[in-house]
């Protein structure tokens, strides 16, 4: 199990906005936590206590906005900070404050079995599936019965 995890946080300069391209991702926002599929969209105004992860199997997209949009140079500069091993922890913090990131301390996250949410909906999926045929199957019936009355 390949389990991403972003560093618990709060940004003091942009909202975000986040949408999930595909796979599951857990999100924590101000002691709220749930699953987001693919397809889910949520808003973390500033200043709001957030973090995520995947805790599948694959990758998972997330399309990211920003508002007022800065926080891509911050991006743009700590990506180097984080690709290089070992990770200077000093200069990723400097490159936070400098952008209005405030890194905090890790979360208790919940099981909320969100790696295992694309088969849930598969198997409501098909629930829903067989319940229609069924549905229609009783229509037919009916009108078979009705037609010979």
């Amino acid at each position: 199990m390949n389990i991403i995890i972003s560093q618990h946080r709060y940004c003091t300069t942009e909202d975000e906005t986040i949408r999930v391209l595909n796979g599951t991702l857990q999100v924590y926002l101000d002691g709220y936590q749930f699953c987001a599929p693919a397809g889910t969209s949520f808003y973390i105004p500033r200043n709001v206590i957030q973090s995520h992860r995947n805790l599948g199997s694959k990758p998972i997209h997330v399309e990211l906005l920003f508002t007022p949009s800065n926080i891509d140079n911050y991006l743009e500069e700590v990506t180097p900070v984080f690709a290089a091993q070992p990770v200077n922890m000093t200069r990723a913090g400097e490159l936070a404050r400098k952008f209005g990131v405030v890194h905090l301390p890790d979360i208790p996250w919940k099981d909320l079995n969100c790696a295992f949410n694309d088969s849930t909906l598969l198997i409501s999926s098909l629930h829903m599936t067989f319940f229609i045929i069924v549905l229609h199957i009783f229509v037919f019936i009916c009108d078979k019965l009705q037609e010979n009355f």
